[in-house]
């Protein structure tokens, strides 16, 4: 099936499908989610998270920020059928880990957080990757 590219012809449309969408919006939300979570937390809130996470340094939440922002722009990206936007949800995943280990969290938080959710993506996207420019 082709779609009309006004200047430029015609290109082939490219179908998403109903996995891979849900799976997007669920992503999505939970970045949106995040990234306000991320900005609107208070100090006490901080203070509260130190109580559980002693070696909470105060970068984290200016960084946790950050990565929040960047995977919006990555799921952007993703949405746009961009391959920058699948490559840096998946740099993303890897920072992820390394701060996880950084703020000893564990080997076990550090793996469940590269595990479900990438494996999904990779799976939803691997059939159609020819898609993504």
């Amino acid at each position: 099936m082709y779609q009309q590219n006004y200047g430029h012809g015609y290109k082939p449309f490219k179908e998403r499908g109903g996995c891979l969408t849900i799976w997007l919006v669920l992503l999505t939300l939970g970045a949106v989610m995040g990234f306000f979570g991320n900005l609107t937390t208070s100090t006490e809130e901080m203070d509260f998270l130190q109580m559980f996470i002693p070696a909470l340094p105060p970068w984290y939440l200016p960084v946790s920020v950050v990565m929040a922002l960047l995977n919006l722009v990555f799921l952007v990206g993703f949405w746009t059928w961009k391959r920058w936007g699948v490559y840096g949800y998946f740099a993303l995943v890897l920072v992820n880990v390394i701060l996880s280990l950084v703020l000893g969290f564990g080997v076990l938080i550090a793996v469940l957080s590269i595990g479900l959710g990438p494996l999904i993506t990779y799976i939803l996207i691997m059939n159609i990757w020819d898609n993504f420019e």
